[in-house]
C-alpha cells in the first residue's frame, strides 16, 4: 500500500527541480525521475483540508501535476483573451458534455461549476483553430480532473499540454490508419489481453468482444477519467502524468485481469465489463482500488513482449500501424 507523502517533502523536491531546470538538464531529468518514483510510491493528499495546501493556498496535487507535465508560468492574460472570444463553434456540444460530467459526484459538482468547465473547453477550441487538434467527445472528462485540483487558468494550460504533448493522437483522426489514437489504443489493449490472459480474451471473443473498442473505448479515450470514483481517478492520474498516458491501457487491463473470474462466470460479460471500466461503477458503489490497480499494471508491463510495449508507449503521441484484431 502506498504511503502518504508530506507537503514539505514534495515542495522541497519541486523547488529543487525548478532551480535545476535552467542550469543542468541531466540533473533536472534525474530529479524529475526521483519525483516520479516518489509519487508512484506515495499517495498525494486529497487537498480538501488546510494541511494539504501550500503557503499560497494551492493544492499539493496541482503543484505536482504541473511539475510532472512541465507546465511552468501560467499566462493568465492569454487564457482570459481566449475566454473573451465567447462561445466557440462547439458550444452546444461542450455544454451537453459539461452537463453530464461527474454528475453523480456532489463534491465535484460543488467545486467545479458547469460554466467553469465550459469556459476552459471553449478556450481550448479557440486555441486549437490554427492547429490539427479538434474537440472530441470525452474531452470534458479529460479536463475535469484539472479543474478539480487547480485554478481555472492552470487547468486550461495543463489540459492543453495533456492534449498536445501526452495524447496528441487521441485528438486527431489519423488518415493513415482510418481511426483515432484511442481506437488504436483499444486494438493494442486487445493484443495485450490475448497475450497475458488468453482464457479471458477467448471468452470475450466467444461473446463477440475480441475488439476492445466495443467495450473499452470510453475508458481509453478519457484516460480512465470516466471510471469513478474520483479519488481513484486522481491517484491513477498521478502515475499517468508522471510516466505517460500509455499507463491507462495498463490500468484498464489490470481492472479486467483482477476481475477475470467474475467476467468469465457471467453469461453477459459485456455488462460485467461495463460495471468495471465504465460510469456504471457509480451504481455499484465501487471503492478506491487505485493501489491494487497500479501494482497489477506494473506486473502486466513486465509480462509484455518488447514490441507490444513499444506500441503501447508510442501510440498516444505518434502515428503507428494499426495492429490487427487478435484471432
Amino acid at each position: 500500500m502506498a504511503q502518504r507523502c508530506t507537503v514539505t517533502t514534495i515542495n522541497d523536491m519541486v523547488d529543487s527541480l525548478v532551480k535545476s531546470a535552467n542550469e543542468d538538464k541531466a540533473e533536472y531529468h534525474e530529479k524529475l525521475s526521483v519525483l516520479r518514483q516518489y509519487v508512484l510510491k506515495h499517495n498525494l493528499p486529497s487537498n480538501t483540508s488546510e494541511e494539504d495546501l501550500g503557503e499560497k493556498g494551492y493544492s499539493l496535487r496541482a503543484t505536482v501535476w504541473k511539475t510532472l507535465m512541465g507546465v511552468g508560468k501560467i499566462d493568465v492574460g492569454e487564457y482570459e483573451s481566449l475566454v473573451l472570444k465567447g462561445p466557440s463553434r462547439e458550444h452546444l456540444r461542450i455544454r451537453e458534455d459539461a452537463l453530464r460530467t461527474f454528475r453523480h459526484d456532489s463534491e465535484f459538482q460543488t467545486r467545479v461549476p458547469e460554466d467553469k468547465l465550459v469556459r476552459v473547453l471553449s478556450a481550448f477550441v479557440h486555441w486549437s483553430e490554427r492547429t490539427s487538434f479538434h474537440y472530441r467527445g470525452g474531452m470534458n472528462c479529460l479536463c475535469a480532473p484539472f479543474l478539480y485540483v487547480m485554478s481555472e487558468p492552470e487547468a486550461f494550460f495543463c489540459f492543453r499540454t495533456l492534449i498536445s504533448k501526452y495524447v496528441p493522437q487521441y485528438a486527431k483522426y489519423d488518415k493513415a490508419i482510418d481511426a483515432s489514437g484511442a481506437n488504436l489504443g483499444c486494438r493494442i489493449l486487445s493484443n495485450c489481453l490475448r497475450h497475458i490472459e488468453p482464457d479471458l480474451f477467448h471468452y470475450l471473443e466467444r461473446h463477440g468482444l475480441a475488439d476492445a473498442t466495443l467495450y473499452a473505448f470510453p475508458a481509453v479515450s478519457t484516460l480512465g477519467a470516466n471510471v469513478p470514483p474520483l479519488a481513484e481517478i486522481l491517484r491513477l492520474w498521478d502515475v499517468q502524468l508522471g510516466f505517460g498516458a500509455h499507463m491507462n491501457i495498463l490500468f484498464t487491463l489490470a481492472r479486467l485481469c483482477i476481475s477475470k473470474d467474475e467476467i468469465m462466470a457471467s453469461t453477459k460479460p459485456m455488462q460485467v465489463v461495463n460495471s468495471l471500466i465504465g460510469p456504471r461503477r457509480y451504481e455499484n458503489g465501487q471503492e478506491n482500488n487505485a493501489e491494487i490497480i497500479i501494482a497489477k499494471a506494473i506486473a502486466i508491463a513486465k509480462q509484455l513482449p518488447e514490441d507490444f510495449y513499444w506500441q503501447l508507449c508510442e501510440h498516444t503521441q505518434h502515428s503507428i500501424s494499426m495492429p490487427r484484431i487478435p484471432v
